[in-house]
């Protein structure tokens, strides 16, 4: 492993953008309290009825 490789490795998500559809519930929710605790930017689109 390379230097940039361990270094990314340990960073986890910081400083990275992720998109999740269906956060409201299910895996989607799941998915986006890891990624939050990942230390990710999160994005939630939702559909407006």
């Amino acid at each position: 492993m390379n230097d940039q490789a361990a270094v990314q490795k340990r960073a986890g998500l910081s400083g990275k953008v992720v998109a999740v559809t269906g956060a409201a519930s299910g895996i989607g929710a799941s998915l986006s309290r890891r990624f939050a605790r990942e230390g990710a930017c999160s994005l939630y689109p939702r559909q407006e009825n």
